[in-house]
């Protein structure tokens, strides 16, 4: 997300893309608009407040699913924020802090102020700087995807229509019995378009005449990918991404989740000719779209070591680059320099061979310390420096454990002979 206001031009194949994209993205206006706009939402009746911790007392497990969740983390992320403290656009934080309740200020063009005041004098709920930062702070919270029209949204039929109310007029009544506010059904919740609001748009440029305008290159392509694998066989995001008994939601930043779906076996064999090379075999299973999908910089990395030391890697992902151009609009345009995503099968599948060429060959008790490791990268080292993560800026620099996670590792299995033309 970091630093992008520029014009982009397509080739064929991403024009395809893209057009794919927004022709099979009906998102509805009244949910979310790939952030062009923020969401100004009335609070439902007996509900006192825009905040996640005023559904806490009713809903502590749907709580604690939620704030374990990167929904929870969307704004104060350190990726995101990293670039955001480079560049604060509005379209930023239309999909991470999508509540207008929470409280930027935008200024004469596409950029937004944190430090904003009361959106208005008698707002009791955002009426203090404590509890603007702590709405902001929480990202996508429940209201965010369940509040619309002064009503709570649920995807569950039996939760809805509870729009009758007691005699009195205090309590919203259904055939599961009373509730404390008004509550309808609402398939939609339930559908990959849902999603696509905010994982699936286009990369961003200035326009004097729009506050966001995007190009016709693909930033995040979740949607359009899901559609061509998963949503061929009618298996939404959420019947992968969340419990239908509860409200968890499962991602790349679940390491145990993910781990669950990979394999990975390594072999070290040793040519007729003498080279040594690591035969992989990755296999990830149940996955509905290209594999690393989302943020732009993410990728997944197959490391070769010794004692930690990393001999030979291979990554998979997009790369995204800026070119110079003289017809283009700032002198810029974008272009998908290399994309290496791994694509699933028919089945779900993704079954990948490579190998990787040892630069050495180990010796006898260095192979006995040769294995692999398979990190799953949010963003890589040269992509942090270009958002400002650098010695001289080091409040804008990101750990380790921010940029990747360890998703797979195992010993390398010992070498055979192999004849070299039985492996292209």
């Amino acid at each position: 997300m970091p630093g992008i206001k520029l014009p982009l031009f397509f080739t064929g194949i991403a024009l395809i893309a893209a057009g794919l994209a927004n022709a099979c993205n009906p998102n509805p206006a009244d949910f979310f608009d790939q952030g062009r706009t923020s969401l100004t939402l009335e609070l439902p009746e007996n509900i006192e407040s825009y905040s996640a911790e005023d559904c806490r007392a009713c809903h502590p497990e749907d709580y604690e699913d939620w704030n374990d969740s990167m929904h929870a983390r969307a704004f104060v992320d350190p990726i995101f924020q990293s670039a955001f403290r480079k560049e604060p656009a509005i379209w930023c934080v239309n999909c991470h802090a999508p509540l207008s309740q929470q409280a930027f200020t935008q200024t004469s063009g596409p950029y937004v102020v944190l430090e904003a005041e009361a959106l208005e004098a008698n707002d009791m709920q955002l009426n203090s700087a404590s509890r603007r930062i702590q709405l902001r702070n929480e990202g996508i919270n429940c209201a965010a995807c369940h509040v619309r029209n002064g009503k709570i949204l649920s995807s569950r039929p039996e939760y809805g229509p509870l729009e009758d109310m007691t005699p009195d007029g205090t309590v919203a009544v259904s055939k599961e019995g009373p509730a404390p506010h008004p509550t309808v059904y609402e398939p939609r919740l339930s559908t990959a378009e849902f999603c696509a609001g905010c994982h699936q748009f286009n990369f961003p440029f200035d326009d004097p005449a729009a506050i966001v305008h995007y190009g016709d290159e693909p930033m995040q392509n979740v949607y359009a990918e899901w559609s061509q694998h998963a949503g061929l066989k009618g298996i939404s995001c959420q019947a992968c991404h969340m419990s239908r008994d509860h409200h968890r939601l499962y991602g790349p930043h679940s390491p145990g989740w993910l781990s669950d779906r990979i394999q990975m076996h390594a072999r070290m064999v040793e040519t007729a000719l003498g080279n040594v090379v690591v035969q992989c075999h990755l296999v990830i299973h149940g996955i509905g779209h290209n594999f690393p999908t989302g943020d732009l910089f993410r990728r997944v990395r197959i490391q070769i070591v010794i004692n930690d030391q990393v001999l030979v890697e291979r990554s998979f992902g997009r790369r995204i680059l800026d070119r110079r151009h003289a017809d283009a609009p700032g002198g810029f345009y974008k272009y998908v320099s290399e994309d290496t995503s791994l694509t699933p099968n028919e089945d779900l599948k993704i079954d990948h061979e490579f190998q990787l060429i040892l630069p050495r060959i180990p010796t006898l008790q260095q192979r006995q310390n040769l294995s692999y490791r398979v990190l799953y990268e949010y963003q890589n080292a040269s992509a942090a420096h270009a958002i400002g993560c650098n010695d001289k800026n080091a409040t804008n620099c990101l750990h380790a454990e921010d940029m990747f996670i360890l998703i797979a590792s195992g010993p390398v299995a010992m070498p055979r002979i192999i004849d070299p033309r039985s492996h292209e």
